[in-house]
């Protein structure tokens, strides 16, 4: 990895070099703004930054790495109000950046060395991480999408989620994917947009998202029995007062039961037309389909949304979940969400979980299910069901493999 330590106490930046010469890497150092600008590169990986200093603080470095596009893992420290290192590590995660982790100065040896093997584990993952990257200035328009599907160039991956207690297996999330010819894996956030633009594009992407999926979940059913699947729903669908009807036709075709299938809804598209949202949601659950909030906690909605959609299932949004054990604001939010959905008859689930650390604590906190690359990645349907085959939704023959 290419390291860079920009802090003004020059004492601090050589001790954080010589820490990560002893982990087997080397460090560049600068402690003012002149030696910043001479020597910070492009390429570096990870960048410890310091956010109080005299000549060009933190926050200007953070918008400037921002407006470069810069794509290295960020490292906060700071000695003043922890208040102002969690403003700032939120402000870099708008601005696109990706921030590693924050620091509470004064900061120990073990600590630099946990941050690098932190660092370390993550680059190992991004290596193999299957998950497309947003095409960069790539647009696509939904004639683009129905060709892409006429061709059967979208295919779907599924990512389990587990029982905390136990952590065994009971379900995943269905995720498209679009592998396109000349552009290789496109993320959904380069061709959602103008598919959400167009109704009748997002009505046949649904529409092959539930068919495949149901297709699916009959494969995976053979091998777990009760495994559910959940399937996002785009506010554009709540357009369409025959969305039920249509889950439950595709549904009933595969001899699927209902309760096997879980509609996700963001809480800003839930609040989008309230009226239709609590007509198709509600008419869902009385059809013994799943809803659940997803993302909770990062849209405009009121508390009202909660009492008047019947949701099942409250999915708390992996921003919140990753820093639950640095940021007291973030593990509030998990914590009162996780409340929230007991109270109000909700399964309280966690996205985004990485470490063993985060899903213990989310297990004491009351969560009930969570998913995210601590437990399994993505996988295609084929991978899903040779896993489940061979782990019987184990976690720990999992962990084996």
């Amino acid at each position: 990895m290419k390291i860079f330590v920009y802090d003004d106490e020059a004492d601090f930046a050589e001790f954080v070099e010589e820490a990560v010469a002893d982990f087997g890497h080397e460090a560049v150092i600068a402690t003012n703004a002149d030696e910043f600008a001479d020597r910070f590169s492009a390429e570096t990986d990870l960048i410890f930054l310091d956010l109080f200093m005299p000549d060009v603080n933190g926050i200007e470095c953070i918008r400037f790495l921002a407006k470069t596009g810069n794509n290295a893992r960020l490292v906060l420290m700071s000695g003043q109000d922890p208040a102002i290192l969690s403003a700032a590590q939120e402000g870099a995660r708008a601005s696109g950046l990706t921030v590693l982790e924050t620091l509470q100065k004064p900061i120990s040896l073990n600590t630099i060395e946990a941050v690098l093997k932190k660092a370390e584990a993550e680059f190992e993952t991004a290596k193999t991480n299957e998950t497309p990257a947003p095409a960069s200035d790539q647009t696509y328009s939904a004639e683009n999408i129905r060709t892409g599907l006429a061709d059967n160039q979208f295919f779907l991956v599924y990512q389990p989620q587990f029982r905390l207690t136990d952590t065994t297996v009971t379900g995943c999330e269905a995720l498209i994917r679009w592998q396109h010819p000349q552009d290789g894996l496109v993320s959904p956030s380069a061709f959602i947009p103008a598919a959400e633009a167009s109704r009748d594009t997002m009505a046949v992407l649904t529409d092959f998202v539930t068919e495949t999926a149901c297709k699916d979940l009959v494969t995976f059913s053979t091998i777990t029995p009760g495994l559910t699947v959940s399937l996002n729903i785009s506010a554009s669908t709540f357009d369409d007062v025959q969305l039920p009807e249509k889950f439950l036709e595709t549904t009933r075709a595969y001899g699927l039961d209902t309760n096997q299938i879980v509609l996700e809804v963001t809480e800003t598209a839930a609040s989008l037309d309230i009226g239709n949202a609590i007509d198709i949601l509600t008419r869902l659950r009385m059809s013994g389909f799943g809803v659940s909030i997803d993302d909770f906690g990062t849209g405009y909605s009121s508390m009202e949304q909660i009492v008047q959609v019947p949701f099942t299932e409250l999915k708390v949004d992996r921003r919140f979940v990753k820093d639950l054990l640095t940021s007291k604001k973030c593990r509030a939010i998990c914590e009162i969400s996780c409340q929230l959905a007991q109270k109000t008859n909700m399964v309280p689930v966690a996205e985004g979980v990485e470490d063993a650390e985060t899903a213990q604590e989310l297990h004491r906190i009351g969560f009930v299910l969570a998913q995210g690359y601590h437990f399994a990645k993505p996988m295609t349907a084929a991978d899903l069901g040779n896993w489940l085959a061979g782990t019987q939704g184990s976690h720990a023959s999992l962990a084996a493999s």
